[in-house]
C-alpha cells in the first residue's frame, strides 16, 4: 500500500491532519509533504503511524522509504513488502465484499423467504378444504 493511503487512514482515526501530526511526533507540513509523495516519514513517525492503524510497522517503513529511495537495488528490495501490502488490502476487501454480497444478497433474502412460507400454529386448519 502506498504511504499517501496509510496517511488517510491515519488521518481518518486521528480525526483529523494536525491529530495525525501530533500523534506520531512531525510537524503538519512534512506530514502533508509526504501525503502527496514529495517525501517520506521518520521511521518512528512510520511506527507510531502503524501502531496506529494495527499494521505492520515494516509496511508503512517500505512504503514511506520507497518515495525517496534512489538507489534502483534498494528500491527492488523494498517493493515486494509495498506490493504485499497492497495484495493483503485488494484480498481482503475482496473476502468482506463477498461475505457482505453473500449475507445481504442470497443469505438473509433466503430467511425471509422461509419465515414467509411458514404457517403460524394452527393455521393449518384455515387451508383445509
Amino acid at each position: 500500500m502506498e504511504l499517501k493511503t496509510y496517511i488517510a487512514k491515519g488521518i481518518e482515526a486521528a480525526d483529523g491532519p494536525a491529530a495525525l501530526a501530533r500523534l506520531i511526533g512531525v510537524r503538519h507540513s512534512s506530514l502533508n509533504e509526504a501525503k502527496h509523495g514529495k517525501r517520506g516519514l521518520p521511521p518512528v513517525a512510520c511506527g507510531k503511524l502503524a501502531d496506529l492503524l494495527g499494521v505492520d510497522r515494516w509496511d508503512v517503513v517500505a512504503a514511506s522509504e520507497i518515495l525517496t529511495e534512489k538507489d534502483e537495488a534498494k528500491r527492488r528490495y523494498l517493493l515486494p513488502f509495498v506490493l504485499a501490502t497492497a495484495q493483503n488490502v485488494v484480498t481482503t476487501t475482496a473476502r468482506n465484499v463477498s461475505s457482505s454480497i453473500l449475507k445481504h444478497f442470497i443469505f438473509r433474502p433466503a430467511q425471509q423467504l422461509l419465515e414467509l412460507t411458514r404457517i403460524a400454529p394452527g393455521a393449518h386448519n384455515a387451508l383445509s378444504f
